[in-house]
């Protein structure tokens, strides 16, 4: 399975179930985001690149529930996943979740191509 295709599907669910930047339950992300136990290994996996990157930020909380929210890095990373020529979603079928989270993305961030650069830049941080 692709990293970057695997990544931007959790990224933009976790964007999508957040509603931006807000936490969601790291069990329900792997819910809705993969089916099987081989893939949800692969995704833990992913989910484990992404917290060491600091794309997404993890907590624990009420005894053991593991939170998940994404980060500033994670928005960068989601955009510029979305907006690369070269990103497909890997000849899988794609669920209506995912496709109308993308079309969410898309609409709330029109334009955000020729203000990618300016936005994301050391200096505007």
């Amino acid at each position: 399975m692709n990293t970057v295709y695997t990544e931007i599907r959790l990224l933009l669910n976790l964007w999508d179930m957040g509603s931006g930047q807000g936490k969601v339950k790291k069990s329900e992300l792997l819910r809705r985001t993969c089916k099987g136990k081989e893939k949800a290994a692969i995704y833990q996996e992913r989910l484990q690149e992404l917290e060491a990157a600091e794309a997404i930020a993890v907590t624990t909380e009420k005894k053991s529930v593991i939170m998940v929210a994404l980060t500033d890095v994670g928005l960068q990373k989601l955009t510029t996943g979305l907006l690369a020529d070269d990103f497909v979603f890997d000849g899988q079928l794609v669920g209506s979740r995912l496709a109308n989270a993308g079309l969410r993305w898309f609409r709330q961030n029109q334009g955000v191509d020729a203000i990618a650069p300016k936005l994301f830049t050391d200096e505007s941080r």
